[in-house]
């Protein structure tokens, strides 16, 4: 088993009650918005698209979400809208992670198995 050691992005969700343990377990985690820059591009990530404003959504080449646990992986313009979907599978029982390639503005839906 391959083990990451580049860098971890986190932001809570709607329904993340125990912030206290989750920040325990990950300690860069927090609300969201999140900016990163990385690749050349400016990415955005907030748990729910409705809750980006018009102003970051314009500024974001990517924008990554996650609320509806559906995978989304579509080009709007030159932006790239992405929600990877759920890793744990325990709404739709699907386990998803998605591999974002700045160079193409593309990604990748990666279907993760145990």
């Amino acid at each position: 088993m391959q083990s990451w050691s580049g860098p971890l992005h986190v932001i809570y969700g709607n329904n993340d009650g125990e912030r206290d343990g989750l920040k325990r377990t990950l300690p860069q985690i927090r609300d969201g918005p999140l900016w990163i820059e990385t690749g050349g591009k400016r990415i955005l990530v907030h748990h729910y698209l409705d809750w980006c404003t018009p102003h970051d959504v314009e500024r974001a080449d990517v924008i990554i979400t996650g609320h509806t646990h559906e995978v989304v992986n579509e080009r709007q313009g030159d932006r790239l809208l992405l929600n990877p979907g759920e890793c744990c599978g325990w709404l739709s029982g699907r386990c998803t992670v998605a591999i974002l390639d700045t160079n193409s503005l593309s990604a990748e839906i990666v279907e993760v198995t145990p």
